[in-house]
């Protein structure tokens, strides 16, 4: 889904999949979908608790599914169906990823931490294809460019005019 997007993979981090597991397991222990943890915790303080980014400062946010005898593609699927959501699964502030799944009875629990460490570079993104409205391009910005821009939220190209990169941030 990232490539037809013009996106790169992920990276699997161990501590993003320790936190991810662990707020799995600790929504199964309780019966609920949340996206609070034990002890009032939050993604990105589960995640540094993990050893995400070594102590220094990160980006994390995450996605939670859960349902009777539900599959990993029924997550994907419903995540991919709502648009906050999509925008973790195509994020491109965010270049690591951990998952989680936990069960209790016939629940299944899903918990999908993507994040990225400042300092280290985003990678490149060749934006344009397969994107619905937009033209096929072939233009390559690097994502931290974007971070100049104080109201960017998410990356999108203006259609026909990928020539800058304020025409590549969603400002």
């Amino acid at each position: 889904m990232r490539a037809a997007n013009g996106l790169p993979a992920y990276q699997i981090n161990g501590a993003l999949m320790a936190a991810a597991q662990a707020h799995s397991g600790y929504q199964a222990s309780i019966g609920t979908t949340t996206h609070t943890g034990q002890g009032g915790s939050d993604v990105k303080s589960r995640a540094l608790a993990a050893g995400y980014g070594g102590g220094s400062d990160v980006s994390v946010v995450e996605n939670i599914y859960s349902g009777m005898n539900a599959s990993p593609q029924q997550a994907v699927q419903w995540w991919q169906g709502d648009g906050l959501h999509l925008n973790t699964l195509l994020s491109t502030r965010h270049i690591d990823i951990g998952v989680g799944v936990a069960t209790a009875g016939n629940t299944v629990y899903y918990t999908l931490d993507v994040g990225s460490v400042a300092g280290n570079p985003l990678p490149a993104v060749t934006m344009g294809f397969n994107r619905p409205g937009f033209s096929r391009h072939s233009t390559v910005f690097y994502i931290s460019d974007c971070y100049s821009a104080p109201r960017w939220l998410n990356y999108t190209c203006r259609p026909g005019r990928p020539n800058s990169v304020d025409d590549c941030c969603n400002l």
